[in-house]
């Protein structure tokens, strides 16, 4: 139904396992699926917050720098 290239990346995106969620919530009882999302959605939440700590300091470095260069 999808181009091949959605159905690739489908996993890797954080949106699948909400809507997942969601729909078990909704519809069905099987608290294991609910809590297999938000597990991973966590992960995801993880992953992205550690990517922009890392990119804050090197902001930081970078801006840093230039301050000095201006000196």
């Amino acid at each position: 139904m999808f181009p091949k290239f959605f159905n690739a990346i489908n996993p890797y995106l954080p949106m699948t396992y909400g809507v997942a969620g969601l729909r078990e919530a909704i519809s069905g009882n099987n608290i294991s699926a609910i809590l297999y999302n938000i597990s991973i959605i966590a992960g995801f939440g993880a992953l992205f917050l550690l990517f922009t700590i890392l990119l804050a300091e090197k902001a930081d470095k970078m801006e840093i720098t230039q301050m000095l260069k201006q000196i």
